[in-house]
């Protein structure tokens, strides 16, 4: 049997709201969670997605004893020829 532990994670939302895309604001999160599936915050960010009117424009994801990564949103992809 495989024992996984967990490790303290923090998400770190940067969002506007619809009705002032000028203002961005910050939401900060430390939770424990399983690297590498994040689960927990994998269902945060879907709830947020599906609940939350504000528009998500980056989210970094810090887990103890590694480096910040950096996820960006992105609403559509285009290829140019």
């Amino acid at each position: 049997m495989l024992i996984r532990s967990t490790k303290i994670v923090t998400v770190d939302i940067f969002y506007y709201l619809p009705d002032h895309p000028l203002i961005l604001q910050e939401f900060v999160w430390s939770f424990d969670d399983i690297p590498p599936e994040l689960q927990r915050m994998h269902k945060f960010l879907n709830h947020w997605k599906a609940n939350i009117d504000a528009v998500v424009k980056e989210v970094l994801v810090g887990v103890s004893g590694e480096a910040p990564t950096r996820m960006e949103v992105v609403d559509k992809i285009f290829q140019l020829n």
